[in-house]
């Protein structure tokens, strides 16, 4: 998915970087938070089956560290590390909010 961001907007890389960064911290959030013998049997994490609370928390924080790992690669300045982190925390906060509209509007509660 980032290299075809990165293809359709120019920039050479920064999506697909960012992209692989949260592929290997959901791996690590995921073996942290969910039970071995839970997860094996469903292989993605979604809103009827993990429920809200952890759905949530998992979206807000994989979400922000994306965003903080692209936006920084982006702008590259420590000068600017305070627009950079307002942005991050606003883009955060939008994308979070569409994934949660969207996930209860296809929400189907699945018994574990």
């Amino acid at each position: 998915m980032g290299i075809t961001i990165d293809a359709f907007y120019d920039t050479p890389g920064l999506h697909a970087a960012s992209c692989v960064f949260l592929a290997y911290v959901r791996i690590i959030f995921i073996s942290i938070t969910v039970q071995k013998e839970g997860f094996d049997n469903e292989p993605e994490p979604t809103l009827g089956l993990m429920g809200f609370r952890w759905f949530f928390l998992y979206a807000l924080i994989l979400t922000f560290l994306h965003h903080f790992f692209l936006l920084n690669l982006e702008s590259f300045h420590l000068s600017e590390i305070l627009f950079t982190t307002t942005r991050v925390i606003f883009s955060t906060l939008f994308t979070v909010m569409l994934m949660l509209i969207s996930g209860l509007m296809f929400f189907k509660k699945k018994v574990r």
